[in-house]
């Protein structure tokens, strides 16, 4: 009995440790993301444009897909893993646009650095500063001691905003900014209709997944000294 106890012990301690790390690391991506928001938000705000919403749900789930990808496969081309435009992402997470755009970097190691970085890369800064995005995703991903970012900026033709600099063309469909920014990362815009978002439950569905682990492993402790 006593073997079995140590061997629980044992068991329940590195799951205890797995789910506190797994839910620390998630509230520091997630802390880094809305303040990437923020930050962006007041780079907008002292150049005169309105805020970007963050409030999204598939467009950040998209971002964050991307930011995953860019661990496999970190290319000027935006090109994900499996060779296909950066954009395809939204056929997985469908939200309304008219265009959209994205910037990526990678080693950074805060929000300040990433966004400071973006608006000293050309084209990142357009994509940053376009009067015409309505709103923002950002995804935030932690590998091996590095981070990866990605910002994913719509146009939502739902959503009052000034026109952005494609807009004034007609002729235009897509926009493309691809800007080799060194550490900034790249930026890149590509247009095109969308179809409504559905919300996703993703982050959610983690969330709670760890907390029932950490109930568990509270609930383990409880047995094995009081049983």
């Amino acid at each position: 009995m006593k073997q079995a106890k140590r061997i629980l012990a044992i068991v329940l301690s590195a799951l205890l440790a797995l789910g506190m790390f797994a839910i620390g690391a998630s509230a520091s991506t997630n802390d880094f993301a809305a303040e990437v928001l923020r930050l962006v938000n007041v780079e907008r705000a002292n150049h005169g444009l309105h805020a970007l919403s963050g409030a999204n749900a598939n467009l950040n789930a998209a971002a964050q897909v991307r930011a995953v990808e860019l661990e496999t496969y970190f290319s000027p081309t935006h090109n994900r893993p499996d060779g296909r435009a950066w954009y395809t992402v939204f056929q997985q997470f469908p939200v309304n646009r008219t265009r959209a755009a994205e910037n990526i970097a990678r080693g950074q190691t805060s929000p300040q650095a990433v966004v400071t970085a973006w608006m000293g890369s050309a084209g990142h800064r357009v994509n940053i500063l376009d009067a015409g995005t309505t709103h923002m995703g950002v995804g935030v991903h932690q590998s091996g001691g590095r981070l990866y970012w990605v910002q994913l900026f719509i146009t939502d033709p739902s959503t009052p905003a000034n026109p952005g600099p494609c807009a004034s063309n007609p002729h235009v469909d897509h926009c493309i900014c691809n800007d080799n920014g060194g550490n900034g990362g790249n930026g890149n815009n590509n247009g095109g209709s969308g179809n409504g978002g559905n919300t996703i439950f993703c982050t959610r569905f983690e969330s709670n997944f760890w907390n029932w682990l950490l109930f568990i492993v509270g609930f383990g402790w409880i047995w094995m000294w009081f049983v």
